[in-house]
């Protein structure tokens, strides 16, 4: 009696069960570490897509060169400044040295004013007459000493121009600049005390008459 044998599909399995275990096993090793290895850059593209504006204008690469502080200081020099301050350094030259030339004058006639007084040029007006020779030479010099101060300040502005149309730059301009206004703050401190004084002149001219009419 010959046995039927029911064949297994194991039984023709090229590789025995222990080995499809082995090989089921690695297969999903190697995939979770493929996995693992992917997941962070998927994870960094994503985050990229969602940092990135789409919507957001092109933005250039090129960048503007800027010229260095030197040039663009030069830059604030123009021909038509240039221009300008030439045509003005002759007349501020011609204005100071007519300044000067007033102060020697002015000076002049103190120094003959109060020799005048000592001579007795003012002597029917007796010992007021010496005082007054030497008053009167000394408000002549103070008005020397104020055009020496306006001239020089005026004189130091040409010199300045003549330097930075020489190529001084903006430290030329600069000084410049600053002589002119101690120039004009100087003349308008002038102008201004010489309102008050002559306010109060023609106040003492107005009341002193007034009141020797009143009192007489």
């Amino acid at each position: 009696m010959v046995e039927s044998r029911t064949n297994h599909p194991m039984d023709h399995s090229p590789l025995p069960p222990a080995s499809l275990a082995f090989f089921n096993i690695l297969l999903l090793t190697i995939s979770s570490l493929l996995l693992a290895g992917l997941s962070p850059k998927i994870g960094s593209i994503k985050e990229d897509d969602m940092d990135e504006n789409h919507y957001a204008p092109p933005q250039s690469d090129i960048s503007m060169d800027e010229p260095p502080a030197g040039r663009r200081s030069e830059a604030l020099i123009t021909p038509r400044i240039s221009e300008a301050l030439a045509r003005t350094k002759p007349w501020v030259r011609f204005l100071s040295i007519l300044g000067f030339i007033s102060c020697g004058f002015l000076v002049l006639v103190a120094l003959f004013v109060m020799l005048a007084g000592d001579a007795g040029l003012f002597s029917e007006m007796g010992l007021a007459g010496g005082i007054a020779g030497v008053a009167i030479g000394a408000i002549y010099l103070v008005y020397a000493l104020l055009y020496a101060v306006a001239a020089y300040f005026m004189y130091r502005y040409a010199d300045k121009i003549r330097d930075l149309l020489s190529g001084g730059g903006t430290q030329a301009l600069e000084e410049a600049l600053e002589f002119q206004k101690s120039f004009w703050r100087f003349v308008g401190i002038l102008t201004l005390v010489f309102l008050i004084i002559g306010f109060l002149a023609i106040g003492a001219a107005i009341l002193i008459p007034l009141l020797t009419v009143l009192s007489g």
